[in-house]
């Protein structure tokens, strides 16, 4: 909004829904890094290790028995 309609940032904050201080920091990383993301950043936390299958075999399980303990999805999980 701020390049394709020149709008103000004022105007953005209440188009967007963000702060302001995050619709500045979202300008800034457009102006240096040509996106609106941080290529730079670490990503945090573990990669996922399910799979689709895993997670829709997961939901077919809380589904049929939603009071499920988490030990016994995991075990239900190992075995097949």
């Amino acid at each position: 909004w701020f390049y394709d309609f020149e709008l103000p940032v004022k105007e953005i904050v209440l188009l967007s829904g963000h702060s302001q201080s995050t619709d500045y920091t979202i300008l800034q990383l457009y102006n240096t890094c040509g996106t609106v993301t941080n290529p730079l950043a670490c990503h945090t936390g573990r990669k996922c290790l399910l799979d689709p299958q895993d997670l829709q075999y997961i939901q077919s399980i809380l589904e049929a028995q939603p009071t499920i303990y988490l030990d016994k999805i995991q075990g239900k999980l190992f075995q097949n």
